[in-house]
């Protein structure tokens, strides 16, 4: 039988979508590489360090969870109809995956050849990713890289049916399974571990007919301290070579205490709810487009403009994750009017 989702939970995923992407927009401002927030030349440039490394290097991190989650706790929960929900998913995860990483290949190839005929200087590096192959360009990278989310989505959700009956036949030592596999250093499968288990507990409260604003709120207060202490610690720690595993303890408690702070914050602000829940649709369109096609050169615009003292990258900081999405909306804007069909393919229908 099909539990289904009240309102106020369905009308809460919508509200945090837009605001999780702005999440991850500042998350890829930063870069890959960690600082020591203890290391720097003065004062100002640890401080910089230190805000700038909670943020996207730490808190920041927890939009994925949230997602996963999200994704688990939306999935169908009947068992006659996960096989045509398996289907579905696949459909809206894969051909905009196919799309986006083959269109990133398609475009280095162009642009490396027309820079050629136009005998303008291109490095070769540009077509490293291209001369990695296929199964680097969809499956080890991806060649579109932010949507290594959607590679593991589309693993995952092929894993379903067995999640199904081990939460079914056996319900809580299957929690205490996905929590062993997402602790354990399982370096190469990272991200998996993570997306399992945060997926795996949604589809855990669902199936039992747990509502998660009602788990969550219930614990509230505690959950709100170990998240503030746990983030502490991986922040102090945040060079280390466990800095990884230190945050696997953050993003439970983190992810919980970020869902109970807007579903409070969205009941006491109707008129804002409802402008994210508008904005929400334009999530994956901005997921896919911001890192790869419009970040590199509006930060580039800003180094030229702001300079690299500290005022500059502080500023800069901040400007360019607003400055993309924002960009990236007025592209989503504009082909949901002009290319309305087009859109909704590479976007795998979430333009509604």
């Amino acid at each position: 039988m099909t539990v289904s989702i009240d309102k106020r939970h369905s009308e809460l995923i919508a509200v945090m979508r837009f605001p999780l992407i702005v999440m991850v927009l500042f998350v890829h401002s930063l870069g890959f590489s960690c600082f020591d927030i203890f290391e720097g030349a003065t004062f100002g440039w640890r401080m910089y360090h230190c805000v700038t490394e909670l943020i996207s290097h730490n808190c920041f991190l927890v939009a994925n969870c949230c997602f996963f989650f999200f994704s688990g706790y939306l999935f169908s929960v009947n068992w006659d109809e996960l096989k045509g929900k398996i289907k579905k998913r696949f459909r809206t995860l894969a051909f905009p995956y196919l799309f986006w990483n083959t269109f990133m290949i398609l475009l280095s190839i162009a642009v490396f050849y027309l820079a050629g005929a136009l005998h303008i200087p291109v490095h070769k590096d540009g077509m490293d990713i291209v001369n990695r192959g296929p199964i680097y360009w969809y499956i080890t990278g991806p060649a579109d890289f932010p949507l290594w989310y959607v590679r593991d989505l589309i693993v995952i959700s092929f894993c379903t049916p067995l999640l199904h009956k081990a939460i079914t036949k056996y319900r809580n030592i299957t929690l205490i399974v996905l929590t062993i596999l997402y602790l354990l250093p399982i370096k190469n499968a990272w991200s998996l571990t993570i997306g399992l288990f945060f997926f795996g507990l949604g589809y855990w409260l669902r199936i039992g007919s747990l509502g998660f604003l009602e788990t969550f709120q219930k614990y509230r207060y505690p959950t709100l301290f170990l998240s503030v202490i746990t983030l502490l610690i991986a922040l102090y720690f945040n060079a280390s070579t466990f800095h990884d595993y230190l945050l696997r303890l953050f993003f439970p408690f983190g992810t919980m205490s970020l869902i109970t702070f807007f579903s409070d914050w969205s009941e006491k602000h109707p008129a804002q709810t409802n402008v994210l829940i508008r904005l929400s649709s334009s999530v994956f369109f901005i997921y896919a487009i911001h890192e790869i096609y419009i970040s590199p050169w509006i930060n580039g615009l800003y180094v030229r403009v702001l300079g690299e003292s500290l005022l500059g990258a502080s500023a800069r900081y901040f400007l360019l994750p607003i400055t993309v999405g924002l960009v990236c909306l007025l592209l989503y804007m504009t082909m949901r009017k002009a290319l309305p069909r087009t859109l909704a393919f590479i976007c795998g229908g979430r333009t509604q």
